[in-house]
């Protein structure tokens, strides 16, 4: 459908939204109130989104985000489906707190690391955020 609505044929990078929780409540966070819903993919709509993206676009690689990534139980399982199943490359957008940090490189020992932590530079240094994050 994107490919008859908007003429594009190769989509290499997809950023995927898995859920809107996190550990914090930031002030500058542009989710704001959304970080309050439950709202995420399941497991199975994530790796059909994938399989889509990377059968009928091309997609070599995904940016998984939240809220916080780290918070989503089945995330493991996402990175290897990824990883694993379909050959992409991938990257965890973070705020990079040390809970979440011990589970970046050890997914699980199936799905091995992620390709690429990536730090959410607001809340890894919050001096350029004007505010410093709150922990919920």
């Amino acid at each position: 459908m994107i490919r008859e609505v908007t003429g594009i044929e190769t989509i290499r990078m997809l950023y995927l939204q898995l859920l809107y929780r996190c550990n914090f409540a930031c002030l500058h966070c542009f989710h704001g109130e959304r970080l309050q819903h439950a709202d995420a993919f399941t497991v199975g709509e994530a790796a059909g989104l994938l399989t889509l993206m990377r059968d009928e676009y091309g997609t070599e690689a995904v940016t998984l985000l939240g809220g916080e990534p780290f918070v989503y139980r089945e995330l493991p399982e996402v990175v290897r489906y990824a990883k694993e199943e379909l050959g992409l490359r991938v990257e965890i957008c973070t705020n990079g707190y040390p809970r979440s940090k011990a589970s970046v490189r050890p997914t699980t020992p199936s799905a091995g690391p992620a390709d690429s932590p990536a730090p959410s530079t607001p809340c890894a240094r919050p001096a350029t955020s004007g505010s410093l994050p709150v922990r919920r």
